[in-house]
């Protein structure tokens, strides 16, 4: 069975600090009308920022990062992509933590049975930690109060996006949409980005692994 961490019982305390990908009470979404055409989903009135490069659209948020109370439930749309995008910690919006074994993630998702090299090819969209934002959220968050597995990644990668996915009506399903899905994306209103692992190690001890990238860290002296 692949290792699993556990916080330390008694450990978790309300957070101090406010991960970068988290949405606030003061941030909503937008409304907006769909419109069904030949090529897919448009906005009424849409602008070119409601579609990424890949030309898939986009969830409007309000950007108001501090209005209101954290919603530690809540992710928000941009700032998630953002960092998922350029593989940025998702607490901090700084570099990540990169060993020779890869990035550093943290993964909430269980090992499934017969997936004998899990979490290898998992999809994800939580983006990676420095390890500074690593250690304290074992600490505080009280998602991770049930368990966790801590990973490193050599080739993580953007695979697709998590959002709705439009049917002939106003019905719609939740799922992750890889970017190969072409006839899918087009009826997609896209949430959160997708990476892929490639490349995974486990970490079974996640404290003497971020001591161990602590001192890789660390500028040398002549």
């Amino acid at each position: 069975m692949t290792p699993e961490l556990q916080a330390a019982p008694g450990t978790i305390t309300k957070p101090d600090i406010v991960p970068y990908v988290i949405s606030y009470t003061g941030e909503h979404d937008h409304p907006t009308k769909l419109v069904a055409t030949k090529r897919g989903l448009r906005f009424v009135g849409e602008a070119p920022g409601d579609r990424d490069s890949r030309g898939v659209l986009w969830i409007r948020q309000d950007q108001k990062p501090g209005d209101g109370r954290p919603d530690f439930g809540g992710i928000n749309s941009a700032r998630q992509r953002r960092c998922m995008s350029q593989f940025l910690c998702q607490v901090c919006a700084g570099p990540p933590s990169v060993t020779t074994d890869g990035m550093l993630f943290l993964l909430l998702d269980k090992p499934e049975p017969g997936w004998n090299d899990w979490p290898e090819r998992m999809g994800t969209t939580h983006p990676p930690l420095c390890a500074r934002c690593a250690a304290q959220a074992v600490r505080m968050c009280g998602a991770l109060r049930h368990g966790f597995t801590a990973v490193r990644v050599r080739r993580p990668s953007i695979a697709g996006v998590d959002g709705k996915v439009y049917g002939p009506g106003a019905e719609f399903v939740q799922r992750v949409v890889q970017y190969d899905e072409l006839d899918v994306l087009r009826w997609t209103v896209a949430e959160q980005l997708v990476a892929i692992l490639i490349e995974c190690t486990v970490i079974t001890d996640l404290e003497d692994d971020l001591h161990s990238a602590s001192l890789l860290a660390a500028p040398t002296r002549d």
